[in-house]
Order: C-alpha cells, then structure tokens, then sequence
C-alpha cells in the first residue's frame, strides 16, 4: 500500500510556490530552499519510519542470470558494456512461500565482480 508523504508534498509546494510568487529575489530564494531542505529531510526520515517496521526475512536465492549490457556514458564519452545481474529468491512468511525478484539493480565493469557479488 502506497502511503502519501505529505511532508514531501509541502515542501515542494513551497520550492514551486517560491519560484512563481511575486516576492523579492532573496525571499524567493529563500523559500524555495525551505521548500526543497523540507521535502529532503521529509523522504529521509519518511523512509526511515516506514522501513522501521518492515520484517526481516531470510530468502534462498534459486536462480540468477547475468548479462553484458550497454551502459551509462562514461567519462570519456560514449557507452560503456557492463555486467549487470537479477535475482529469483525465495522465502516464506506467515506460512506462505514465496518467490520474487528482489528490486535491486546493480551494474559492474566484470563479469567476475559480477559473479562475486552474488556469492557472497
């Protein structure tokens, strides 16, 4: 279930509010950065109470699939190929099992990084 983050909402009100109202450069600015500071702060500390009261379960990855893929634009310009990696894990809570992608993405330059990070 998805929960609204109204202090995140607030806070980007009052980014935009202060962009657009008909104030002083200085209150304008002003503002804006209590407006985006709170929204900040807001997602942070949002997700950390959220998150406080999620159970922790113990899952057995079953299967993994790894791939060489074109990448994000380095810093010399241009693409870069890239191991990345998904997971199917399983687990069992209240006496139902399971079985799910995890949604953590992850890129390495090798397939052997690649290969040691999911041993682990």
């Amino acid at each position: 279930m998805m929960e609204t983050n109204w202090g995140a909402v607030l806070g980007a009100l009052f980014f935009i509010g202060g962009i657009f109202a008909g104030l002083k450069v200085a209150a304008l600015f002003s503002i804006s950065i209590f407006g985006l500071v709170l929204a900040l702060i807001s997602i942070l500390f949002r997700g950390r109470i959220v998150r406080r009261n999620w159970k922790k379960v113990l899952a057995q990855c079953t299967d993994k699939e790894w791939k060489k893929v074109l990448g994000t634009p380095g810093q010399r310009g241009g693409a870069r190929l890239t191991w990345t990696f998904q997971l199917l894990c399983e687990f069992e809570l209240d006496g139902k099992r399971y079985t799910v992608n995890p949604e953590y993405w992850s890129t390495l330059s090798q397939r052997t990084g690649s290969r040691n990070f999911w041993i682990k």
